[in-house]
């Protein structure tokens, strides 16, 4: 049980900064083409 709760924890956290990685791309990106 607590094995899977931190399993499960650290696939959020991956996910999490996968997304944060790329909208952080995403914003770079319109920056650069804005200009």
């Amino acid at each position: 049980m607590q094995k899977g709760k931190i399993q499960g924890y650290k696939f959020i956290f991956i996910n999490t900064l996968k997304s944060m990685k790329f909208n952080l791309l995403y914003v770079v990106f319109n920056e650069k083409k804005k200009q």
